[in-house]
């Protein structure tokens, strides 16, 4: 079955997890989050929402794959599930937060997400959550989606 999903997150840990699971079959984007923690603020988030939002309706994929924190995974969790599209989340949720910005974000994205990609890694941790998340979509999603 051929899944389309838009992969969303920091460049290097996104850029990865999208190669895996184009390897695991599935057609997946990546769009690169940019800035840092300490450029969060209220008018970057809905600058991410406005755009991610206008990307998942003009695109419409089948999955929605947030990966680690920051305003653009924040953005694209909200608008998937606003618009009843199945969130992938793939964080840090080991690992002590940053700040209460970061705690409120792994809060809001746990709780919205179908599916939990388990912990951000390198190596093997990709593929294996390529492979949960392949899995995930075989047995959840319709087919041609």
């Amino acid at each position: 079955m051929e899944v389309n999903a838009l992969v969303v997150g920091h460049v290097e840990p996104a850029a990865a997890l999208t190669s895996a699971l184009v390897e695991a079959g599935l057609d997946a984007q990546l769009h690169a989050g940019t800035g840092t923690a300490a450029d969060r603020n209220v008018t970057a988030l809905a600058a991410s929402m406005l755009e991610l939002e206008a990307r998942l309706v003009g695109e419409t994929p089948a999955l929605a794959v947030a990966v680690g924190f920051g305003d653009a995974p924040l953005a694209l969790t909200l608008g998937a599930a606003k618009l009843g599209i199945p969130v992938v989340v793939w964080v840090e949720q080991d690992r002590p937060a940053a700040d209460e910005a970061e705690r409120a974000e792994a809060r809001i994205m746990v709780q919205l997400a179908n599916v939990d990609a388990g912990p951000v890694g390198a190596g093997v941790q990709v593929h294996e959550a390529a492979k949960r998340i392949r899995d995930w979509a075989d047995e959840h999603l319709v087919p041609g989606s």
